[in-house]
């Protein structure tokens, strides 16, 4: 009991005293280095209530931390303070509203995992003495072909027959799993058509056009224009050249400047290597 309490007491503290500190930093603003403007910046930190709320929760996580660290192992308590993580991303969303990502989430879930498994680990080790063996027992004992072929009168066909029943029960298991992965994949496509229909049907995303050039002809310039002229929302056009003699550099910047309200931008070999090379 006192474990749990010191446990608590340090995850709440510490979750609560990082959200805190978060939201006080928020409203103190970026703070800079700069004599004056520092001096600014820590007296806006010593008006902010979040802040030493949040230093009173982190010195209450603390205290918990050793005291919990003078009777239990480090290898057991390190670990398990990682269910902060969990708490500071809800605390995030819900206090500061941030938006968490669905990968986020991911990594959250796997920590809460990875502390069950280390809190549990004797009960988990049990299991796999008991359940697991007699289960592998019950699997051998089903597959087994006892009442068609004797194993002590006839092995090959006996361990034959167990082979094909082996391989036909991994082709089921494998067509449920490929079964749940298409229905999982279904449930996320019609997620992605809602998001699609909420985001309107005249939604078009930004495009980029890379339009690799060398030389140039009569009709360079109309050719290239109908690239910038093109019915579209929001896209980017990247025209790419060898070397910055080419015939075609003068008719794109001459393109760049009588369409100022187009992004198109002029890139040579020789300004991408050494962009790459630095």
């Amino acid at each position: 009991m006192k474990t749990f309490l010191l446990l608590c007491s340090l995850v709440v503290g510490s979750s609560l005293g990082e959200i805190l500190s978060a939201k006080g930093m928020r409203e103190v603003g970026d703070v800079s280095f700069r004599p004056k403007a520092l001096i600014r910046a820590l007296g806006r930190m010593i008006r902010s209530p979040y802040l030493f709320g949040g230093l009173a929760c982190l010195a209450v996580a603390f205290f918990s931390f050793i005291s919990l660290l003078s009777y239990a192992d480090l290898s057991f308590v390190a670990p398990l303070t990682a269910v902060t993580y969990i708490t500071n991303t809800l605390g995030a969303q819900f206090f500061l509203k941030e938006r968490i990502s669905r990968s986020r989430w991911m990594g959250t879930t796997l920590v809460a995992l990875g502390v069950a498994v280390i809190s549990l680990d004797k009960h988990i080790e049990v299991f796999f003495k008991t359940r697991a063996i007699g289960l592998s027992g019950l699997i051998y004992s089903e597959l087994a072909p006892d009442e068609m072929v004797n194993q002590a009168a006839t092995p090959v066909a006996f361990w034959a027959l167990f082979a094909l029943r082996a391989a036909l029960l991994a082709c089921a298991a494998a067509a449920i799993v490929y079964y749940v992965i298409s229905f999982v994949a279904g449930l996320l496509w019609f997620a992605d058509r809602r998001r699609q229909r909420a985001l309107g049907l005249d939604y078009t995303p930004p495009a980029t056009i890379f339009k690799p050039v060398r030389g140039a002809d009569a009709d360079a310039y109309e050719n290239f224009a109908s690239f910038i002229r093109q019915d579209y929302p929001e896209y980017q056009i990247v025209f790419g050249l060898r070397e910055e003699s080419d015939p075609a550099t003068p008719i794109i910047r001459r393109l760049i400047a009588e369409f100022p309200e187009r992004d198109v931008e002029l890139v040579t070999f020789a300004s991408v290597l050494i962009t790459c090379a630095a």
